[in-house]
This record gives structure tokens, sequence and C-alpha cells, in this order.
């Protein structure tokens, strides 16, 4: 039987989770508080978090506060002042006698502090806030409780952190929809920002791992599958930011697209297998289709139709792989029996950001940016790039025509 302390780690290792999956500031705050005291097993938890403007902690969450006003606690006379100043946890078994006790919000959730435990929250290397256990409701707040406090503390710093970041992005796309300047910004920035929050939440998934036994490890794996995941969202928005600026490096040469597809297509042959899809693929293996471009350019867009038919296609389904030439064109085409699109769609999923699904039912993820960053790079190429769909629930079809080119041994001999 797992002790008790396992039990607690793998419930930490599933709130990690659900912490680096919020985007709702609020919600995710909701959700920290409700983690702690399971936890810790305390009778209640509070949240402060520090504003660089004013310099001060403000209470932004406590148990038992639906509307929590903005309290400001000041940083030299309190318990989570010092915490926050020394970047130590703290211990207090008598908070009633300590002159430190900032006791106004426990009056206006009705709670009596007795006891408390105090824990800085980092992210990125800097202290962003305060997590507070109050009154443990059996024996005293020990190096166990602080331990699992600080593994709470450093998801919840990296969460918060991501969350402001997301929170940013949607004000200000909000506000400013058509600027495509503050879009690239935005955008750059939180793929910067976002990068080193990843490494340390698989760092922390990594010394979970080390802690969790049997069924455990499965919960730390599926950290690190998120972290994963979040990361090719990263890299989707670094691409569509490079693309858009003209800021992608491109290179000129001649090549076989036979070669880019296959490299295309090994890519996710694995996550393809693992969904149980059937992969097909068809092309010359004689006749060489000759394209002039960039290829791990192409590649990227043949990556993205790949991600997208893997993403739209239930468990089971197919995906084929095709490649032709006719006349002065190659021709590639990536075709499912996925879930299908609605032909008034047809055209406007290759927007930015556009989703078919709307945003409060979205079963299948993703910025809505895979399908605009394929047709830019295939523009980049001179080619042109389109959907066929029979409907919801029909499969889709997804062509790149690209001019085809003369070989380069008879290039030479003219």
């Amino acid at each position: 039987m797992p002790s008790r302390i396992h039990r607690k780690l793998a419930y930490l290792v599933q709130a990690s989770i659900a912490l680096n999956s919020a985007s709702d500031p609020q919600a995710l705050l909701r959700y920290l508080l409700r983690v702690a005291t399971e936890v810790l097993e305390c009778e209640g938890a509070s949240i402060l978090l520090y504003d660089e403007r004013q310099r001060q902690l403000f209470f932004v969450a406590a148990t038992g506060a639906h509307s929590l006003e903005r309290v400001a606690v000041p940083l030299d006379r309190s318990i989570a002042g010092e915490v926050f100043r020394k970047g130590e946890p703290l211990v207090v078994h008598h908070a009633e006698r300590d002159p430190r006790h900032f006791s106004r919000v426990g009056r206006q959730v009705g709670m009596q502090v007795r006891t408390l435990l105090a824990v800085p929250l980092m992210a990125r290397g800097r202290k962003v806030g305060v997590l507070e256990a109050l009154n443990k409701t059996q024996g005293a707040f020990g190096a166990e409780e602080v331990r699992l406090a600080r593994i709470l503390a450093a998801q919840a710093g990296v969460a918060i952190h991501n969350a402001r970041v997301m929170e940013d992005m949607r004000r200000a796309y909000a506000s400013l929809a058509q600027a495509k300047r503050v879009q690239e910004e935005m955008l750059a920035l939180a793929s910067h920002e976002l990068r080193t929050p990843l490494g340390i939440i698989l760092g922390y998934a990594a010394i979970l791992q080390q802690e969790a036994r049997g069924d455990q490890a499965e919960f730390a794996r599926a950290v690190v599958d998120a972290a994963m995941k979040m990361r090719a969202i990263v890299d989707e928005m670094r691409h569509f930011v490079e693309v858009r600026q003209g800021k992608a490096a491109f290179c000129q040469e001649v090549f076989p697209l036979q070669q880019v597809l296959r490299q295309a297509v090994d890519a996710v042959r694995a996550a393809m297998q693992e969904k149980k899809l059937r992969l097909e693929t068809r092309w010359p293996q004689k006749e060489r289709l000759w394209v002039r471009g960039d290829p791990e350019k192409l590649h990227q867009a043949l990556a993205h139709l790949l991600d997208n038919a893997l993403r739209f296609t239930p468990q089971g389904g197919r995906v084929r792989v095709l490649a032709w030439r006719e006349g002065s064109e190659v021709f590639a085409r990536v075709e499912d029996s996925g879930v299908g699109i609605p032909p008034e769609e047809l055209e406007a999923i290759f927007e930015e950001f556009h989703q078919v699904e709307g945003h409060l039912t979205r079963r299948y993820g993703g910025l809505g940016l895979g399908l605009s960053i394929a047709r830019n790079l295939v523009r980049l190429h001179g080619g042109r790039i389109w959907a066929e769909s029979e409907g919801p629930g029909r499969g889709a079809r997804f062509t790149i025509a690209l001019p085809a080119v003369v070989p380069p041994q008879e290039e030479g001999k003219n």
C-alpha cells in the first residue's frame, strides 16, 4: 500500500496538470486554495501576490472569501512580508500572539487563525507572492508539510505566471484585435516568457517521478506530456511571428519532394500508431518530383497539415499522404477520415487564430495558427494550398501545389 506521503505526492502530480493548463487566473487561484487545504490538511489557505508598481503584497484569494477586496499587507511588519523578503518558509504555532500576524482578512472571512505555514511563490527565479496554510486540523505544521507546501508553491508560482501572461495576451487581443503589430509582439513575448517556466515544470516533474511508485509514475509522465504539448504551442507561436515578420531564414535549393514527405511522415508515425490511425503513403518511387525552395520550411508546412490530421481524426481512422506531378506543378496532399469541415469554413480555417469550434466547447486544442503558418510557407515557395471536405464527419483533404522545376543534372546541361 502506498504511504500517505506518496499519496499526497501523487495528488500534487495530478494537480500540476490542472494548474499548468488553467488560463483563467481566478479559477486557478480557487483551485490552488482547495489543493493546499487538502494536501496540507488545514482549515483554509490564502494567496498573496506582489504588486511591483506599488511594492506591496496584496491578498488575492482566501478560503471562504467569494469577493475578497484588495487588502494590502506591509512587507516589513507581517508574516507574509517576512517570508516574501527572505524567500524562506515560516511556521507560526501561535498566530494570535505574534505581533506580525495580519488579522484583517481572517475577520473578513470569519476565520480565527491559530497556526500558520507560509511559503514563497516563485516563478523564473523571482518571488511573485506568498502561499499561506491556516490552522492544521490535526497536530502541528512540521517538516513534511513544509516540503509539500514548497513543491505546491513551486508549481503554483509557474502556473500563476503563465496564467498572467495568457491573461495579458487575451486583454491585448480583445482591445486591439486588428493590430497585427501588437499580435506579433505579444506572441513573441509570450513564447519567450513561457519557455523558461516550461523547463521548471519538467524539472519538478522529474523530482515527483523519483518519489512516485507504481501508477503514480504515470501521473508524473502526464505532467511531462502536458509540458511537451505546451512547448509545441510555444514553437508554433514563434514560427508564426518569424514567418509574418519575414525573419525566418529561407534558403533556395532544388530537391525531390519525396525527401521532405518521408521526413514529415516519419516524424508523426509514432503518434499515429499510438492513436491507432492507419497511415498510408503513395507517391512515385522512380520519378522524382523536383521542386525549388527551403526543405526545412516545406517540412514545417507539411508537419502542420499532418498535425491537423492527427488532431482531428478519431482513433482507428485513416490518414493518407499522396504526391504526384501534373503538368507544370507538383502536388502533395494530406487526406484524413476525421471530423470534416463545414463548407463555409474551408477558406476561413487558413486565417490567423481561426477555430471552427467555439472557445467554450473546444475538444481539440491548438491556437489556430498551424494552417495559417502552412499557407504562408507555401506562398514563400510560389505555391498554393487549399482545403476540401464533404462536410462535418466526412474527413478533409489539404492540397499543396508547387511549381515543378527541371532536375539539377538537366538544368546544368542548358
